[in-house]
């Protein structure tokens, strides 16, 4: 059974701690009610979808500490005014980490990551790199080292990614099969 926990948008469809105003969904189940059904035996395996570095929500809130953002400063906007979590900042990775953290706790077999990888659409032109102590590849690579390490070796760790991608092995999005493939337990290809 996969669950999408955390909408392509940053939006929290549980009551999750780290939520900043305005990101949980108004339908949106208590930690509870989910640890109650994903209890005792199952038959069948739980997996938690987190989509994962575009989060308008959060990326809003923390701007230095965990967004994307312009040479002013400010929050970068992508296409349908989208924002996105920059993984080489330690906030960011903490933040992802919570959510993480917390699915597991839940008692998802898996954490699921979509929206993985750099903005590659819009003005990326207008995208300040210049603070980056490493590079996209590292910094996907250390947030899954950290998410790993987060949700420790019972729980899976997996990423989905489109096919055009995982066939020409990396893209613009920054993500490095070679790097981060050895730390999952699973990769998903999208069509």
């Amino acid at each position: 059974l996969v669950t999408e926990v955390k909408g392509e948008t940053g939006v929290f469809y549980y009551q999750s701690d780290w939520a900043v105003e305005g990101a949980v969904d108004e339908r949106a189940v208590s930690r509870s009610s989910v640890t109650e059904r994903l209890s005792g035996d199952r038959t069948w395996s739980a997996v938690a979808a987190i989509h994962c570095l575009r989060d308008d929500f959060y990326a809003a809130a923390d701007m230095e500490g965990a967004g994307i953002c312009q040479p002013t400063g400010y929050i970068w906007y992508g296409t349908d005014n989208a924002h996105y979590l920059e993984p080489s900042k330690s906030a960011a990775r903490a933040y992802l980490c919570g959510v993480a953290g917390e699915c597991r706790d839940m008692g998802f077999d898996e954490i699921l990551l979509r929206s993985f990888g750099y903005p590659t659409r819009g003005n990326l032109n207008k995208i300040d790199y210049s603070a980056m102590q490493m590079s996209k590849g590292e910094a996907l690579e250390l947030l899954v080292e950290e998410l790993r390490e987060t949700v420790g070796e019972d729980t899976a760790l997996s990423v989905e990614l489109p096919a055009d991608e995982v066939l020409s092995g990396g893209s613009d999005s920054g993500v490095e099969l070679a790097r981060i493939v050895p730390l999952l337990d699973r990769l998903y290809v999208t069509g």
